[in-house]
């Protein structure tokens, strides 16, 4: 089973982070490692990123997504790389599939 690094850039996603990140926490696949990159966020996702025990966050500047992404990537420790946002929920199996 090949391990799998996510990673998630985020700028003020305080509405929308929880539900994403309960939804992947939630997977079915389980070899895989979370990597939250935040890229100076000015409202409370870093506070609520920080709420969930097995995350990696990277706090950053505000750069733009694809800066993050690179970001995470060169941190992430999987043989697969999957890019989400932090408005986004995923079904148990997505990750299986």
């Amino acid at each position: 089973m090949e391990k799998i690094s996510i990673v998630i850039p985020t700028y003020n996603e305080e509405k929308d982070i929880s539900a994403c990140l309960n939804s992947l926490e939630n997977q079915i696949y389980k070899n895989f490692e979370l990597i939250v990159v935040d890229d100076g966020s000015t409202d409370k996702t870093r506070e609520i990123v920080k709420g969930f025990k097995k995350i990696k966050l990277i706090e950053g500047e505000h750069k733009g997504p694809g800066f993050s992404r690179n970001l995470g990537a060169k941190i992430a420790k999987g043989s697969i790389l999957v890019f989400v946002d932090g408005d986004m929920t995923f079904d148990k199996n997505y990750l299986k599939n």
